[in-house]
């Protein structure tokens, strides 16, 4: 299904990117790990092909690593800052 090939290309070029952008910032898979406020353990599952992202670990990734104008997304992540403190209202 469509489902499925989206899914198996997202993981893989997911994984792609987050081992060239870690290489380029020479930083450890438990520092990257942090900045995407993810655990090691789920990191390298990301990283070795064995877990496809969720929605918000793509999101901070597009955040922190990918920056742009994209309306949808600076929406999105300003609404994220305007709720910032919020009960509820984390990423």
């Amino acid at each position: 299904t469509m489902r499925e090939e989206l899914q198996s290309v997202l993981k893989s070029r997911f994984r792609s990117a987050l081992i060239r952008v870690r290489n380029t910032k020479r930083i450890t898979q438990e520092e990257m790990a942090a900045l995407l406020e993810i655990s090691p353990r789920a990191y390298a599952d990301l990283e070795s092909g064995r877990s496809c992202c969720s929605a918000a670990t793509l999101l901070m990734f597009l955040r922190l690593f990918c920056p742009g104008d994209h309306p949808f997304l600076a929406e999105l992540f300003a609404a994220v800052e305007e709720e910032d403190g919020a009960p509820g209202a984390q990423l």
